[in-house]
């Protein structure tokens, strides 16, 4: 007797995992940290990378790298970025950069919305 072995599919957390895949075309490799880091720009940008270090608990280093990976010039040599931001000079701290989306990142996150929450008036109202 042949026992069939049946998948058992959670279809909002198919929905989720499709929409992490969405990024994962742009980058196999793509980390954790990267990810936070462009969501968090979606979320709260135009924001600039210290703001983006204090709320995310990363690194302001690491912030430095991820936002370079998403903007279009990663900074490893015959690598491209992303070009999910534009990272631009701070108009009064010359010490941080202010990051918002691009164009790619706007189109990327409808992208991930639509995936998640389709028609926005199909599901109705919060309260």
């Amino acid at each position: 007797m042949s026992s069939t072995r049946v998948l058992t599919v959670d279809p909002e957390a198919r929905v989720l995992y499709e929409s992490f895949e969405l990024l994962r075309l742009l980058d196999t490799e793509m980390p954790a940290q990267l990810v936070t880091t462009f969501f968090f720009i979606a979320a709260h940008g135009p924001v600039d990378t210290k703001t983006i270090s204090t709320c995310t608990g990363i690194k302001p280093g690491s912030v430095s790298r991820n936002t370079d990976w998403l903007s279009a010039n990663h900074r490893l040599p015959n690598k491209a970025g992303l070009g999910l931001i534009i990272k631009e000079d701070h108009p009064t701290n010359w010490r941080t950069r202010l990051c918002r989306l691009s164009p790619k990142g706007e189109s990327l996150i409808k992208q991930i919305k639509d995936k998640l929450y389709g028609d926005i008036h199909e599901i109705g109202p919060m309260y």
